[in-house]
This record gives structure tokens, C-alpha cells and sequence, in this order.
């Protein structure tokens, strides 16, 4: 069989991606805080930065805080264990604070997640005692208490996790938080190949964190996204867009992690039934983005804007309406790339520029005088540590994206 991937179905971007990246200047800022991993930033109303992590000890969660921009960060406060107690016959699997908020009261906000199971290690969809929750946590006197406002309701799905997510302050004050959902098997009820699947549904709160009501979906296969507002009033959002072949899928549709060089295939779980399998290893994975312009009640559908494994990015839109999109690298020693629209996300630069060659989880605000400051977890490839580490930058000057030119990206699902 002639095997296809992603790049068969959308050749523009798998050209921009192949063409060699262009070093774009910063500044370059390491903590030795360790307690991060997939970190997301948040400003304040007072332009202070906060990111949701762990004490270097791992026994306490932890805001780090900076009040220069990015330069130079310290422990704001620690964040208090709310989780509930596991129940009984089950073992707890993981518990982390994967991100914070600011809201416009300056109350402080941390979202806690746990999952747990009854203590076989991880296997994804198909373990019908897993469990996956998350609560919103907030802190009125700048972390010197905690409180539970709300766990987040995922009905009709089984299971709220996901990874990295990011709380946005709206110019309305309304703060929107997307979260991945999914379907899980249950005892004597495995789960179909064709809902292997997970989507971003959005939250919403119009009361400074306090209670957080479903508002919308960002669509199937969305994970990992962020949320931006342009002055025009439309959203403009960046997911990860992963997925896994699915049983309608075309037959010769495969992995790229089976034709990557390094990628351990006789030893990979996912890859054990060849590169074509449904319900094997992802064969999407990559940024895409999409646009709401009703205030976030509807998405467009998302469109593949970055190559294979080039994941977990943000928005960032500037004073002068341009729309940047730093995004991570998974490959390699890692680190963090942009591309540019100036035409509220419709269309991107071809060219591709690099900030570092470490880190992941391209999480970034913009300063007043449009300064970027990009947060990272400072990891150099799989054998090295965490550290908490900032990036600062401004976007190329127009003229320097306009010479290389622009692509309108299609339309993720095209297969």
C-alpha cells in the first residue's frame, strides 16, 4: 500500500515547515524553578505575570510571579490542595495545576486537576476505571487562602483534563477558559474506536471566576488552546489539533511517527499494528487555528497552520491589530517558532521564525509598548530538566513578513 500522511493532504504547510527557519532576536530569562511543566502565563490588570506550577519540592502548587516583564520571577504564593479525597478502591494517577488567571478584581485563579484509577498504569480511552477532573480555584487576598469556586462539568462527556490551558481576560472583563473533554470506557461499556476522540469545550465566567457555565465547543480533535481578542472584536484562537486514525478514515492514512527516524517502532505500543491501524498513533498533530466573531457563541472550523509535532502554540494579538502565533517544537531540543497575520488570522507567513532551541508550551502575553514575553519550561530534549524560563521580543517589522509572503491555510479535516 502507497501509505499518505497529513503532509499529502496539505502540501503548503508541510513546504513551509520544511524550509529552514529563520533566528528571530530575544532576550533570554532562566529560573531555577523546576515546578513547571506546561506552563501558562497570565498578566494582571497591573501588567504583573503570574504562572500556575509546583514548589521545587513537588509538595505544595505554587504561582510564580514576576513584576518586570518577565525578567526576573519569584514565588508569589503557594497554592493549597483542594482535590477531594480518591475514592475508595482507587489509586490517585496525577495531580497538577495546569494553569492560572487574573481576573479583572485581581482575584487570583488556579485550575487543579487529578485523575485516578484503580492503579493498572495508563492506557488511555480503553481503562473503564479512569477518571479525570478539574476545578477552578480562586484566592481573593493574593494566595494567602484558596477556595474551591467550581469543578468543571463535563456531561455529556466522561472525563475534563486535557493538558496545558490558559484562563484569557476578556476587554469586557469575562474570562474564557477552553478545557479537552472526553469519552471513556466503563465497566462492562468499552468505548468505540470511532469516540477515541477529545474536543475544547469553552467555559466562560462573567462573575471574576467565581461560577464557570459551558458556553461552546472549539470542535473535535481540539486540545491544548488559547484564546486572543482583536480589536475588531473577533476571538482568534490557536488548538492542538491531534487525533488518532479512525475507522472511516482512508485505509492508506498512517502516522508519521512510523517514518520518523528515531521513533522507536518495535517497541511503541501504538505503532505495534503497523502505521495504518485505527486507533493506532496519532496522525495529526500539529497548531490550527479558528476565529469566532459572535463573542465566542460559534467557531469556524479549524484550519492546519504548523508541520508534525509542531504543537502547543498561543495568540498574541499587538497594538496595531497584528496577529503572532508562537508555537512549540516537539522535536529535537525543542523550542519556540511564530508566523504572522495581519489579517486577523485569515491568512499566515510562509516564513517561519525561531526564538531558542529549548522549551515547550509557548505561553505568551504582550506587554504595552508590544513587547512579547513568551514563557517556557526550559527542557532541552527528554534528558534534561524543567526550569522556568522567559523569552522577550518584538515581532519582525511588516515588510520583513510581506517579502517572504502569505498562505491561507486549509481546512484541517481535508482527508
Amino acid at each position: 500500500m502507497h501509505y499518505k500522511t497529513w503532509r499529502d493532504y496539505h502540501p503548503e504547510v508541510a513546504g513551509n515547515a520544511a524550509q529552514p527557519v529563520r533566528p528571530w532576536p530575544c532576550e533570554t530569562y532562566t529560573t531555577e524553578f523546576t515546578g513547571v511543566h506546561q506552563c501558562s502565563v497570565a498578566m494582571g490588570p497591573d501588567g504583573d505575570l503570574i504562572v500556575a506550577g509546583d514548589t521545587d519540592d513537588d509538595k505544595n502548587g505554587a504561582l510564580f510571579h514576576s513584576v518586570d516583564e518577565g525578567r526576573t520571577w519569584s514565588i508569589l504564593c503557594t497554592i493549597a490542595d483542594l482535590s477531594p479525597p480518591v475514592p475508595a478502591g482507587f489509586k490517585l494517577m496525577m495531580h497538577s495545576y495546569t494553569g492560572s488567571g487574573y481576573a479583572a478584581d485581581g482575584t487570583l485563579l488556579a485550575i487543579e486537576r487529578f485523575a485516578y484509577n484503580d492503579g493498572r498504569p495508563y492506557e488511555g480511552h480503553s481503562d473503564p476505571t479512569f477518571h479525570d477532573r478539574v476545578q477552578i480555584l480562586c484566592s481573593a487576598d493574593r494566595g494567602k487562602t484558596w477556595e474551591i469556586a467550581q469543578e468543571l462539568d463535563p456531561v455529556p462527556h466522561d472525563c475534563l483534563g486535557g493538558n496545558e490551558v490558559s484562563i484569557r481576560r476578556l476587554s469586557d472583563g469575562r474570562l474564557m477558559l477552553p478545557v479537552c473533554v472526553y469519552d471513556q470506557s466503563r465497566p462492562g461499556k468499552p468505548l468505540p474506536l470511532d469516540r477515541y476522540t477529545q474536543r475544547a469545550l469553552l467555559y466562560f465566567s462573567e462573575d471574576n471566576g467565581r461560577t464557570w457555565p459551558r458556553f461552546a465547543s472549539l470542535g473535535e480533535h481540539t486540545d491544548e488552546s488559547w484564546i486572543a481578542e482583536h480589536p475588531s472584536g473577533r476571538l482568534v484562537a490557536v488548538t492542538r489539533y491531534q487525533r488518532k486514525k479512525l475507522p472511516d478514515d482512508p485505509p492508506e492514512l498512517a502516522t508519521p511517527y512510523y517514518f520518523t527516524d528515531g521513533h522507536p517502532i518495535d517497541t511503541c505500543v501504538e505503532c505495534k499494528d503497523g502505521p495504518a491501524a485505527v486507533g493506532g498513533h496519532s496522525v495529526y498533530k500539529q497548531s490550527a487555528v479558528l476565529h469566532s466573531d459572535d463573542g465566542g457563541r460559534s467557531w469556524s472550523t479549524p484550519r492546519i497552520v504548523t508541520g508534525w509535532i509542531q504543537q502547543t502554540g498561543c495568540i498574541v494579538v499587538l497594538s496595531d491589530g497584528t496577529v503572532v502565533l508562537p508555537f512549540s517544537r516537539k522535536d529535537g531540543t525543542h523550542g519556540q517558532r511564530f508566523i504572522v497575520s495581519y489579517d486577523r488570522g485569515e491568512s499566515w507567513s510562509k516564513a517561519i521564525w525561531e526564538l531558542n532551541d529549548c522549551g515547550m508550551y509557548a505561553s505568551s502575553v504582550v506587554m504595552p509598548d508590544d513587547t512579547i514575553v513568551t514563557v517556557h519550561d526550559g527542557l532541552r530534549g527528554k534528558a534534561s530538566g524543567r526550569r522556568l524560563s522567559a523569552l522577550r521580543w518584538k515581532a519582525p517589522p511588516k515588510a520583513a513578513v510581506e517579502k517572504h509572503g502569505f498562505f491561507t491555510p486549509g481546512l484541517a479535516e481535508t482527508a
